[in-house]
């Protein structure tokens, strides 16, 4: 458990908290790296869903043609197919280590720029601790900070660009 100080000291403490997921979700930099990630994720299953494709049209080939083939063609084909399930699988893997970079990426990015505006507006606005809420057990709704960083965050990004 956390001592406070008591008297006058404990007094003149200015403690305010943000609700980090609000932070990442409703600022500006949020949405874009929400975009971002987004995009990735599109770019990532169409190119998916196009091997699919091709793997779904030449099962149903081997389907549809399975009686009239010859014993050769019909393993070369089984055999491609178990390739492109193969391929596929190796595609999805890669695709999804990728998106989990990228993800880490663009986070650690917004998250500087956020914690250097938390940094910045605290010591401007004389607060002496801005907590993050998903760690308190009881917080005061005249504490949260949440919505005046998120218009400093967007403040700040918009001048910095």
């Amino acid at each position: 458990m956390f001592a406070v100080p008591s008297g006058a000291g404990a007094a003149d403490l200015k403690i305010g908290y943000v609700i980090t997921q609000r932070l990442l979700v409703e600022t500006e930099i949020g949405g874009h790296a929400a975009d971002r990630l987004a995009e990735e994720m599109k770019q990532a299953k169409e190119t998916l869903g196009g091997k699919v494709d091709e793997l779904n049209e030449l099962e149903d080939d081997l389907k549809k043609r399975a009686m009239v083939l010859g014993d050769e063609e019909r393993s070369r084909l089984a055999t491609q197919y178990e390739d492109g399930v193969i391929e596929i699988k190796r595609l999805n893997e890669d695709m999804q280590a990728r998106f989990k970079k990228i993800e880490m990426e663009v986070m650690v990015e917004v998250q500087e720029v956020i914690r250097d505006v938390i940094d910045e507006w605290g010591k401007a606005n004389g607060y002496d601790l801005i907590l993050d809420a998903s760690t308190l057990v009881y917080v005061s709704d005249k504490a949260d900070v949440t919505g005046k960083l998120i218009k400093a965050v967007d403040k700040s990004v918009q001048e910095g660009q």
